[in-house]
């Protein structure tokens, strides 16, 4: 028996990889490259006197944190803004 070529058999592979592209939010251009994305650690007031520590724009890694006053948010606060090398914006103004 002769085997014979599918004629189908390339294009489906195609029309796969041209959907996989328009998908691609990013262009592949060597030349150019994706914007930094400009982080920030923030520090807000909270609940019953509570503050609240978060980093913008949000991240799985650092998720936002609820501190009881704010000395311990402070304290965090510029140890994160420091460890990553983001700056600080106090929103809080350290006024108990």
């Amino acid at each position: 028996m002769m085997a014979t070529k599918n004629p189908r058999a390339g294009s489906a592979g195609a029309s796969l990889s041209i959907a996989a592209d328009k998908r691609n939010l990013t262009p592949n251009h060597p030349d150019k490259q994706p914007a930094r994305r400009q982080f920030r650690v923030v520090l807000t007031r909270g609940l019953w006197r509570g503050c609240i520590v978060q980093v913008e724009p949000a991240t799985c890694n650092h998720q936002m944190r609820s501190f009881p006053d704010y000395p311990a948010a402070i304290a965090f606060a510029e140890e994160l803004a420091k460890l990553e090398g983001w700056p600080l914006v106090d929103r809080v103004g350290g006024a108990e």
